[in-house]
Formats: structure tokens, C-alpha cells, sequence
């Protein structure tokens, strides 16, 4: 570590020998109190260089220490001093496991962040399914207080019409609790935005939503200066499969291999 590498006095070299004013004492005194100057203004820099490592550049930090220490070296020509190369490749090891640090702390930020958006949007479609099912339900018992109505009044034309209505207003309603309950059920969509991508870049995904027309808005307003353009939509009992068989089909195709989770 480097506080051991200071402690043991191994972060720099210097000549030995030095006179000042014609004393050996005040020499070495001289070339002490120089390096220790010189090695603080180098580990001064050290310190800075965690902003560029921060931002991304791991390499622009390691040349700005690196530069930083031939200026130390050229600066303590007098007195031989340099830092070693053991110092300076623990200062180098630390930018590097700061920069992992940083990268790992990140990657999981924008897994969070990507667990949050899902949840809300699996949210969002179950609000709307259960909605769906609520106005199915009302519907259902509708057509029931009307058909009790007609039969009490002894009207046979009246009940088989509604007789009908209400068999496909139970059969709208099944449809939607299945569909609530089936997680996997939901619109596959192909779309494309030129404007953002370029020509030729398709974005396949899917979505639980009932307005699958919607959700596509709101990815435009949310993430690119563009509206998407549809190719391709249609509802699925298993789009979740479907979804994942499209990207495996196209997988040699795929344009985002930073981020395997995203579409």
C-alpha cells in the first residue's frame, strides 16, 4: 500500500552524500525536506487525478501522474530525486480499483434505476388491466339487470338479444382477468426512429399495456429527441416468448452490446 511504501520511505530516491555550505548534516537535511516537498506536491496530484477517473477517463488520469512525477523528477534533478517505480504503480493500482469502484457503483445504479422504470411500468399495466376488468364487470351486470327486466316482462325477443350481449360481455370479461392474471400477456412491437438511430436500426420490445400506442409515445418523449415509427404490433397470450424468440433470432444483428438487458 502506499502508506506502508511512505512509512518505510520507499517513494522516492535521491542521491546520498550531499553537502550544504560545506555540511553533510544540513545537506541531507536539505534533500529531506525537498523531497518531502516535492513527493506531497505528487501525491497532491495523485489525489486530483480521482476527478478524471470519476469522469470516465482512466487514462487521462494515469498521463496527468505520470506527468506529474517526470516534472518531480526533472524539478529534483540537483539532489537525483525521483519517485520510484513501486510508488507510482500502487498510486496507478489505486486509480485503477477506483475506477472498477466507480464503474461497479454505476452499472449498479443504472440496474436500479431499470428495476424502478420496470416496476412502474408493470404497474402502470396492471392498473390498466384491473380498469379493463372493472368496466368488462359493470358491463356484465348491465346486461344481467336488463335481462332479469325483460324476462320478468315476458319479453322472449328481448332476452335473446340480450341473452347474446351478455355471453360476449362475459366472454370480454374471462379475456381480461385471464389476461391480468398472465403476466406474460401483452403487445409485441417493432419500431424504428430514423431521425435518432439512423437508417436501418429497429427497436423490438413489448409491453403489458392496454395502449400499446402509448407506451411507444413515452419512450419518444422520455429518451430520444424523435418520435418512434411502427412496423410491426400485435397482442400476444405469451409476448414475453416471443419478445425474447425475436431477440435471439436477431442477436448477430444487435446494436447495444454494452447493455444485454435493454431492447
Amino acid at each position: 500500500m502506499p502508506e506502508a511504501t511512505l512509512r518505510d520511505k520507499r517513494a522516492v530516491t535521491t542521491v546520498s552524500g550531499c553537502s550544504f555550505n560545506g555540511s553533510t548534516k544540513e545537506g541531507n537535511k536539505f534533500v529531506r525536506d525537498l523531497s518531502a516537498l516535492l513527493l506531497r506536491a505528487y501525491n497532491a496530484e495523485a489525489g486530483n487525478c480521482v476527478k478524471p477517473v470519476k469522469a470516465g477517463s482512466l487514462l487521462t488520469a494515469q498521463a496527468r501522474l505520470e506527468k506529474a512525477r517526470d516534472q518531480i523528477a526533472k524539478r529534483g534533478t540537483m539532489i537525483g530525486l525521483r519517485v520510484t517505480d513501486s510508488f507510482h504503480q500502487l498510486r496507478e493500482r489505486e486509480m485503477e480499483l477506483a475506477a472498477r469502484h466507480l464503474q461497479a457503483l454505476a452499472i449498479q445504479k443504472q440496474l436500479e434505476a431499470e428495476a424502478r422504470a420496470e416496476a412502474c411500468e408493470t404497474a402502470k399495466a396492471q392498473r390498466e388491466w384491473e380498469a379493463l376488468k372493472a368496466k368488462q364487470q359493470k358491463e356484465v351486470d348491465h346486461y344481467a339487470n336488463v335481462l332479469e327486466q325483460l324476462q320478468s316482462a315476458g319479453d322472449l325477443e328481448g332476452v335473446q338479444r340480450i341473452q347474446k350481449q351478455l355471453a360476449e360481455a362475459e366472454a370480454k370479461l374471462a379475456d381480461a382477468e385471464d389476461n391480468a392474471l398472465n403476466t406474460r400477456a401483452g403487445y409485441v412491437y417493432v419500431i424504428s426512429n430514423l431521425g435518432t438511430f439512423g437508417q436501418g436500426v429497429v427497436k423490438i420490445g413489448m409491453t403489458r399495456r392496454l395502449n400499446p400506442m402509448e407506451r411507444v409515445r413515452e419512450l419518444g418523449d422520455a429518451s430520444v429527441p424523435f418520435l418512434f415509427d411502427f412496423h410491426a404490433l400485435f397482442f400476444s397470450k405469451d409476448a414475453v416468448g416471443i419478445e425474447t424468440m425475436l431477440h435471439q433470432h436477431f442477436a448477430p444483428e444487435r446494436v447495444n452490446l454494452v447493455n444485454l438487458r435493454r431492447e
